[in-house]
């Protein structure tokens, strides 16, 4: 609301009109934006543990990249995936609202993969999911076509891993870290069984290739590690300049 006031100079007399103060942000609303409650509230979420809900998606995307490539890709194709350290992409969650016009330039986009380790206590996890279902929610009523990224410790986390992802759609899960350690592979085929047998997916998108494992009828496709092909190809090319040298 404006301000009316009166000022004099000599014996004229001025009316002028004065902006008011803008609102201060209370500590409620302050406290709501720190965990995205204006985005996402409990209007958007079901199921027991009350994650946030996904819609199905089909799209399958011809390539992958990193999400800390997106904003200077040349290109902006395929999707964009969040199997990356947790510190790479954890603005994200801080400022959600403020990677919509990037991301929907491709042709659609993983929700963040945030980090279940074994030994992290189950409430940090399903924390966790909960805000990668959050993103992917506020995502999709952006108009972003949003894969869900499927991930899981041990078995006690099924209780809530799988919650908010539908039926039917197309999803995202990762091998890396995984292929080098027994107890990963095991854990990641049992949890990998788990999610077809609850979710029902279209397809799963496989990201660091196979481990082995057998997907039966459930259509898959693989996408190479960036990380592990952009070390080969450094690689190659200091071999190529030590071989010329010579």
């Amino acid at each position: 609301m404006e301000q009316q006031t009166s000022f004099y100079t000599s014996t004229t007399r001025y009316n002028a009109t004065l902006p008011s103060k803008p609102r201060k942000e209370s500590a409620k609303m302050r406290t709501a934006r720190l965990y995205n409650l204006h985005l996402v509230n409990q209007s958007s979420c079901a199921g027991k543990r009350g994650m946030p809900l996904l819609n199905p998606e089909l799209v399958i995307p011809d390539s992958l990249i990193g999400f800390n490539y997106a904003k200077s890709a040349s290109e902006k194709t395929g999707g964009v995936h969040f199997f990356l350290d947790d510190y790479q992409y954890e603005r994200v969650w801080a400022r959600m609202e403020s990677y919509v016009e990037v991301l929907s330039r491709f042709d659609c986009v993983l929700t963040p993969d945030f980090s279940l380790y074994l030994d992290m206590p189950l409430r940090m996890q399903a924390w966790n999911i909960y805000r990668s279902r959050a993103c992917g929610h506020y995502w999709q009523s952006e108009g972003i076509k949003v894969i869900p990224t499927i991930s899981w410790s041990c078995e006690e986390s099924y209780g809530f891993c799988f919650e908010g992802v539908p039926e039917g759609s197309v999803i995202a899960v990762s091998t890396v870290g995984v292929k080098r350690n027994a107890d990963a592979r095991y854990y990641w085929r049992a949890g990998m069984s788990e999610a077809i047998k609850r979710t029902k997916p279209a397809c799963v998108l496989l990201y660091g290739g196979n481990i082995g494992y057998d997907f039966g009828d459930t259509p898959y496709k693989e996408y190479a590690n960036q990380n592990v092909e952009r070390m080969k190809t450094q690689k190659n090319r200091l071999q190529e300049q030590i071989e010329w040298k010579e």
